[in-house]
């Protein structure tokens, strides 16, 4: 790497530095600045590290391009997500005071909440075959924007303006595109959800899966609604139960289910492409996660959402196939085979549909329940329906559901 960047310094000696620094930025060490750094490599004071980050002649940007060029090469796939954070692995820098360029008082997650810090824009490029960080911008708040004696002390140039971080993404983005990175997909959480950057993202080609607030609306068949709202249509046994990662417990495993709706950020003379919005339950409280998606192909966004890590099977979310009495069966479910009020949902729709009647409200020619295999309630073949009276307890006036009572 460090021979893709030669001729972005001026002189050998910052040159030689590099490729130290960078070999000492490898190695195992507890904690990483200029001095662990410098003792690592057997230097007796940091001095030549800090020349290099503070006054060396270097071309940032043209080093930036070279690194990012040389990352994606390594890892090119052509499926690769890119990932916009402002919180990455330590992208908010604690700061003693407000002299350093955009140190202000501000959320960084690095920190784990509000603290004196610096916070940049960064985007990865994540792929089957590893991830790492291609660009940066930093944050420039609005009060130190526009505090031009500041500016002068730390010679910030005269174009740095104010901008939003969805904004800063954009200027990264069209990098990529312009530097020939193969990615396909965006993804980044609800700070980068807004209509601004999903409309530049789909200018410069890209596919997303962004986050957005529990109160953002949208546009569907039925009307304008939020996000929130949409979610309670969903039938409880359309959501699919998917593993989305590994955790310190073990496998991370979520309730999802996706529903169609209208794209409202189509720039003039492009197609409307197909548009989502991914719903993320967690299985136990419930809490629920809003992701909006585009993607020209209509089965690459559910293809996307149902993919593991890098290099894991891919499951495609199939929408409902109607059964031979006119109704919808679930994907992943039998039609002939009815579920168990008692289980849990595991399956998702493409679009909100009716489902099939519970098993225990189907007719039947002596009781309401057909037989059931692998209740776990009531056992392997046992009817699960109400067929026996409730057995009261023993010295109360309760019931209590026998071994005949109805599966709940």
């Amino acid at each position: 790497m460090t021979e893709e960047i030669a001729d972005c310094f001026q002189r050998r000696e910052p040159r030689a530095v590099v490729r130290e620094m960078t070999e000492a930025m490898l190695m195992e060490l507890d904690t990483r600045n200029c001095w662990t750094l410098a003792e690592a490599l057997g230097h007796s004071r940091p001095h030549r590290l800090q020349h290099l980050l503070s006054r060396a002649a270097v071309d940032h940007d043209l080093a930036r391009d070279r690194i990012a060029a040389w990352t994606a090469g390594e890892l090119a796939d052509p499926d690769a997500v890119l990932i916009v954070d402002e919180t990455g692995d330590e992208t908010g820098d604690e700061k003693s005071s407000t002299d350093c360029v955009g140190a202000a008082r501000q959320y960084s997650g690095a920190l784990g909440g509000i603290g004196l810090c610096q916070v940049a824009v960064h985007l990865t490029y994540a792929g089957r075959h590893g991830h790492a960080l291609i660009d940066r911008a930093l944050y420039l708040g609005a009060e130190w924007a526009a505090d031009e004696e500041r500016r002068l002390l730390t010679h910030v140039p005269d174009d740095v303006v104010f901008a939003t971080k969805p904004q800063l993404a954009g200027a990264p983005l069209a990098r990529t595109r312009d530097l020939g990175i193969p990615a396909r997909w965006l993804a980044g959480d609800e700070v980068y959800g807004g209509k601004e950057l999903r409309r530049t993202a789909r200018a410069l080609g890209f596919d997303y899966a962004l986050a957005v607030r529990t109160d953002h609306r949208v546009d569907t068949a039925i009307g304008r609604l939020t996000v929130t709202g949409l979610a309670t249509r969903v039938p409880k046994k359309n959501w699919m139960r998917l593993r989305t990662g590994h955790g310190l417990k073990g496998d991370r495993h979520y309730d999802w289910a996706m529903l169609d709706i209208h794209p409202d950020d189509t720039h003039d003379g492009h197609r409307p492409g197909h548009a989502t919005v991914l719903v993320r339950r967690h299985r136990y409280t419930r809490e629920l996660s809003f992701y909006r998606c585009h993607s020209a192909t209509p089965d690459a966004t559910a293809t996307t959402a149902c993919t593991g890590p890098p290099g894991a099977a891919t499951t495609s979310i199939k929408p409902p196939k109607p059964t031979a009495d006119g109704t919808t069966s679930p994907p992943l479910q039998r039609p002939d085979q009815p579920r168990c009020p008692a289980d849990q949902g595991t399956t998702a729709a493409v679009s909100v549909v009716p489902g099939p009647p519970r098993h225990h409200e189907r007719e039947g020619p002596d009781r309401p329940g057909p037989v059931r295999r692998g209740c776990r309630r009531l056992g392997r073949g046992r009817r699960c329906g109400p067929s026996r009276r409730p057995r009261r307890r023993a010295g109360g006036t309760g019931a209590s559901t026998g071994r005949g009572g109805r599966c709940r």
